[in-house]
């Protein structure tokens, strides 16, 4: 009854949309701040739980590794069902998943909360643009992707540059109580202002009864470009998840000799450059009514200056967050990878094309944070620190090497393969209009 009170008043709106929008990029915002914790709070958990290097890299990408298993069936989902049905349950489970893991006192019990965290996690970002693509126009799809993107990395660089402090004063339990409390308000706003009709949610485009629940997969895969444009993205971002979200901190602690804390925040710069990025690039996109040119020179900035943030002879804290923060600023091309996946395929597949874009665009990054673990593990020499694995230099250059190179084969990909949908819809490209 209150819920539909306050949508008889807010629906008219011109704000509306944006209130909508803003509610389920804040849950991504959150959900991020989640997803990189462990990166944080490294020394605490190997301590608490009794783990090794490898075993904690587990524990981190359990969350991503669902995340990225979850992505297709939460496409088909959100085009089946609507995304403000599906948007309130996934932060409900979040907010308990997230307390969950503040009381584990076992390996297997954080596990499990981070499984649950991935799994609602999951719906975020699907979500908020499917809501984007059904509330506003196409010639906005590029900015508010960016925007959302932008609320990702907010809470990125809140983790890194906020939780050391509350690390410090309240320990790691009490953090991420606390972003189970900020989940629950969350969820009291979508609960009152995110309408859950299905067929609004569907942006009058609807599904046909006699479609099958996996024609919108079907489709999807089938399309080469698809495949191409998401490979980009997880190729342009796969730097970014090894050295944001988790294993960061500590190559810039033995490398450049910076301390716990230094290491977070200039890791979080990563997050602010983004922020200042995101919107930028998917404007910029927009406004040249073009997609590859800022993917390509977001792929080419981003080898440069990976090499110079990662195999430098020294960094001060001061130079390697500024050029973190450069580094964030050009990774932004993921943002035109989501633009583009909405116009490669019909507006009522636009939730299973997003979800299949953010669920490749992952998955090379979620691939290779164990792998990164273990090969430390492997080669590791036994040397420590008041115990804290010491490793080799060579070791460390030669675990971050794939990362530059991921980067050059986006720029490749963007150059010679990816063709350019000109901000036109799929609907709008087979019937050869020229109105983005």
């Amino acid at each position: 009854m209150i819920k539909r009170y306050v949508l008889d008043i807010m629906k008219p709106l011109p704000i509306y949309p944006w209130i909508v929008w803003f509610i389920g990029a804040t849950f991504f915002m959150i959900e991020y701040v989640a997803r990189i914790s462990p990166a944080v709070m490294r020394k605490s958990l190997l301590s608490d739980f009794d783990i090794s290097s490898g075993q904690f890299g587990s524990l981190s990408a359990i969350f991503q590794m669902v995340y990225i298993a979850m992505q297709l069936p939460v496409g088909i989902l959100t085009d089946r069902l609507g995304a403000g049905y599906l948007l309130g349950w996934s932060i409900l489970v979040c907010a308990l998943a997230s307390l969950g893991f503040s009381a584990s006192e076992s390996l297997f019990q954080a596990q499990l909360a981070r499984f649950f965290m991935g799994l609602s996690g999951s719906f975020a970002f699907v979500c908020t643009l499917k809501l984007a693509t059904t509330w506003f126009s196409q010639s906005r799809l590029g900015l508010l992707a960016g925007m959302t993107q932008i609320m990702g990395m907010i809470g990125g660089a809140s983790g890194s540059m906020v939780l050391p402090y509350g690390l410090q004063l309240y320990g790691w339990r009490y953090m991420m109580a606390m972003i189970a409390l900020s989940l629950a308000l969350v969820y009291i706003a979508c609960c009152l202002f995110v309408c859950t009709d299905k067929t609004s949610q569907l942006g009058g485009t609807g599904w046909s009864r006699g479609e099958r629940w996996y024609d919108s997969l079907l489709f999807v895969c089938q399309d080469k470009q698809t495949w191409i444009n998401a490979s980009i993205a997880g190729l342009i971002y796969l730097p970014t998840a090894v050295i944001g979200e988790l294993w960061g901190p500590m190559f810039f602690e033995q490398v450049y000799g910076l301390t716990d804390g230094q290491a977070a925040r200039a890791t979080g710069w990563i997050f602010v450059g983004w922020g200042v990025g995101g919107a930028l690039n998917g404007w910029c996109s927009d406004w040249l009514l073009l997609r590859r040119p800022t993917l390509i020179v977001s792929a080419g900035c981003c080898v440069l200056l990976l090499l110079a943030i990662l195999f430098s002879p020294s960094h001060s804290v001061y130079s390697l967050s500024l050029m973190c923060c450069i580094y964030g600023f050009f990774n932004t091309g993921v943002v035109t990878a989501y633009a583009v996946a909405t116009e490669l395929n019909p507006k009522k597949y636009t939730g299973t094309s997003i979800a299949f874009t953010n669920m490749i665009s992952i998955l090379y990054g979620v691939m290779y944070i164990p792998v990164f673990g273990y090969l430390l593990d492997y080669f590791w020499d036994g040397k420590q620190l008041q115990g804290d694995p010491i490793y080799a230099l060579p070791l460390l250059y030669g675990a971050v090497l794939i990362l530059p190179l991921a980067q050059s084969l986006a720029c490749y990909l963007s150059i010679y393969h990816l063709k350019e949908t000109g901000c036109r819809s799929y609907e709008h490209r087979q019937d050869g209009s020229d109105v983005p």
